[in-house]
């Protein structure tokens, strides 16, 4: 009977061990990847005004726009998404209608504890820290690989624009792109609008993990109170 009981303690024990391991895993999960962020030219229409020189600019500045790179860093419980470092010391110096339309400046912060969804702009020269609402999402069965990663179609409910995200379950985290976040799985691929994210060089292993933290330094605004403040100047 002793005999018994001490093969069952060792047998609770393997299984115990084998669950907090796989416990630590799921908690400590962390990564960076890089998003390519395009727009899609056609579906700007051709823009006509009185002035011929204003519509030359304007049909220039889309004609001219190029890809640009954005970075998610990421732990099991936040985000933070921000301009590549090799966009920054981009030395072209025109204005490029892809990189503003994805965001320019700003930068993103999730929190999945809190349910947190911030973006963080400089106006002026003065920063604000705006709560975005949380995203509705629909989820569907179709599905395809990106990459090695198996992942699900899931859609925005309730919006006047077509928002297509894809997402990984593989990768258990609930972060995305921009303000894009709350799925069961990383968010790999997704469509918003004129623009397109799609997820490149994922590494699940970084030898260096930027630190991440709430943002603080600046006014704070719902998104109600933003929308208020500065109109259609930031319409996205």
């Amino acid at each position: 009977m002793n005999y018994f009981n001490l093969q069952q303690m060792r047998y609770l024990f393997l299984v115990l061990s084998f669950c907090a391991t796989n416990l630590f895993a799921q908690n400590s999960i962390q990564g960076e990847m890089t998003y390519l962020v395009s727009m899609d030219k056609n579906d700007f229409k051709k823009v006509e005004n009185q002035d011929p020189n204003v519509s030359k600019r304007v049909n220039d500045l889309i004609k001219n726009s190029h890809d640009v790179y954005f970075i998610l860093s990421f732990n099991k419980n936040e985000s933070f998404y921000k301009k590549s470092e090799v966009l920054k010391n981009d030395a072209q110096g025109s204005l490029n209608l892809t990189e503003i339309m994805a965001g320019n400046n700003n930068t993103y912060y999730h929190n999945s504890q809190d349910n947190s969804n911030v973006m963080v702009m400089n106006v002026g020269g003065k920063d604000y820290i705006v709560s975005k609402p949380k995203v509705e999402w629909k989820l569907l069965k179709e599905s395809k690989m990106i990459g090695e990663f198996l992942c699900y179609k899931a859609i925005v409910m309730n919006n006047t624009n077509d928002i297509v995200a894809w997402y990984a379950p593989s990768i258990a985290v609930n972060h995305g792109p921009n303000s894009f976040n709350g799925l069961p799985g990383l968010i790999l691929e997704l469509k918003n609008n004129k623009l397109s994210y799609l997820a490149e060089n994922i590494n699940l292993k970084p030898k260096k993990v930027e630190d991440i933290s709430r943002p603080i330094n600046g006014e704070k605004l719902t998104y109600e109170e933003f929308k208020k403040k500065f109109g259609d100047v930031f319409k996205e």
